[in-house]
């Protein structure tokens, strides 16, 4: 899974936070790319549509973040991808991002997962990370794992809660992470909205996530 240095943002001008934990390579270690259109195809697919979210949400297609820096180190030289995509969107205050990548076996998507969510190690790093902040303005409450249907293979969701600071105030918001993971397919769904909003967010992630599992094809 990936993790961006810059791992707070604010957003739609009042307040957001946008974390990057998705697949990712250590900038010494490149992770082999071998793009082909049927996986690629399978790959958009497995991100989110403006007709997925409804209506106010500004949005679309972006451009996949391939080998990022990552701090927090983990082997990447043997899992070779085939597919990426990513989409992203944005309402008054939130943030949803869905990004696929395709391996090119189920076994690289099972040691990724092994290495990755399911590694005390590489979590426990990642946490550490995620709890530092470039923004004086926002100050990292928690990081912690919530329970999320097993609608794949491998699911997972963590949740991340942050006080913002405005001239008015403080502001909490949460990201949620969410990972899934089922033969050669990986997704990542990222959720940020502000904590008042929590329930309904619960809700809209399950709904989004189970429109992403029931599209997968590799």
């Amino acid at each position: 899974m990936r993790s961006s240095k810059k791992l707070i943002r604010t957003v739609a001008g009042v307040v957001g936070v946008g974390l990057v934990l998705v697949q990712a390579a250590l900038a010494v270690e490149k992770q082999p790319i071998r793009f082909n259109a049927p996986d690629q195809a399978a790959a958009k697919a497995l991100t989110l549509k403006a007709a997925d979210i409804g209506p106010g949400w500004k949005g679309g297609a972006k451009q996949p973040e391939l080998n990022p820096d990552n701090p927090c180190a983990m082997k990447r030289s043997d899992l070779v991808l085939t597919g990426a995509a990513k989409s992203e969107f944005k309402a008054q205050g939130a943030v949803i991002s869905s990004e696929a990548n395709i391996l090119q076996s189920p076994a690289m998507v099972t040691a990724d997962w092994r290495r990755t969510v399911q590694s005390p190690s590489f979590m426990g790093c990642t946490r550490g990370e995620y709890m530092k902040s470039d923004d004086p303005n926002v100050k990292v409450v928690s990081f912690t794992k919530l329970a999320f249907p097993k609608l794949a293979r491998y699911a997972a969701r963590y949740r991340v809660v942050a006080d913002y600071g405005t001239s008015g105030g403080s502001v909490r918001v949460l990201v949620d992470l969410i990972f899934l993971g089922q033969g050669r397919s990986e997704i990542s769904l990222i959720v940020s909205t502000p904590y008042a909003d929590r329930v309904a967010a619960d809700g809209a992630e399950r709904r989004l996530a189970q429109i992403l599992v029931r599209r997968i094809a590799a």
